[in-house]
């Protein structure tokens, strides 16, 4: 089996979390938990690391984070790895 590449990992990654069911709020924990995942994969990536640092400072609420908040921030982080935004799971 052929290894991926980390970016295509972190692609890979992003589009899954995209396509997974999120309602009007998300645990903050699973949202640090997933920024974790996706910043290993992005460390050949200075300028993807720095946004997912951003992020991690910046996640917003106390226990829980705000879906639509989260849903863009994957459209954006998608956009530091390259290629078009997975759309089917961010509606």
């Amino acid at each position: 089996m052929e290894q991926m590449s980390p970016a295509h990992a972190a692609l890979r990654l992003l589009d899954e979390l995209a396509a997974e069911a999120t309602g009007a709020v998300v645990p903050k924990s699973m949202v640090f938990d997933r920024l974790l995942d996706l910043r290993n994969l992005a460390a050949d990536r200075p300028l993807l690391v720095a946004a997912i640092d951003n992020l991690l400072r910046e996640v917003p609420g106390a226990t829980l984070a705000p879906g639509e908040w989260w849903r863009a921030e994957l459209v954006a982080l998608r956009k530091h790895v390259g290629g078009a935004p997975c759309l089917e799971g961010v509606s």
